[in-house]
């Protein structure tokens, strides 16, 4: 199981964002570079893929049992409650990554030369196609 750890690839962001930076495979303890790259297929947003790497995570140690032997203990428990706390920062991170603006339409000259285009099949409605012919400005003047 292979364990790198370099700040100047993905793998390395991931690992720094998880919390991943020691090696400790042989326990069980990390994720191993081909897990890590699984996410980054997964996603290739560096914080989807830290967020996918922090499941991953979970799912390794959900198994694991508090341990207590003569005043020395290790909680599992506490590590993961510590890394669900975790998962949650990185999928609020990834949430906001993800939101984009798009504002559709289309340019006024793209408009007039689609409406001068006797070919193009026109919308069967159009803005104003409600308005009142008859009506004038006059007559508004007049109701106020």
């Amino acid at each position: 199981m292979a364990f790198t750890y370099d700040l100047t690839t993905n793998r390395g962001k991931i690992r720094l964002a998880v919390g991943d930076t020691i090696d400790r495979t042989s326990v069980d303890l990390s994720l191993t570079d081909a897990e890590i790259d699984h996410s980054l297929t997964i996603s290739s947003d560096l914080n989807q893929a830290s967020m996918y790497a922090c499941e991953f995570l979970i799912a390794k140690t959900r198994h694991w049992i508090d341990q207590n032997q003569k005043g020395v203990g290790s909680s599992a428990s506490q590590k993961l409650s510590n890394l669900l706390e975790l998962y949650k920062l990185l999928k609020e991170r990834a949430a906001q990554t993800q939101m984009t603006c798009f504002f559709g339409g289309i340019s006024d000259s793209r408009r007039d030369t689609i409406n001068s285009d006797s070919d193009f099949s026109q919308p069967n409605f159009k803005l104003g196609q409600d308005d009142n012919p008859s009506a004038t400005a006059s007559d508004d003047d007049d109701n106020d």
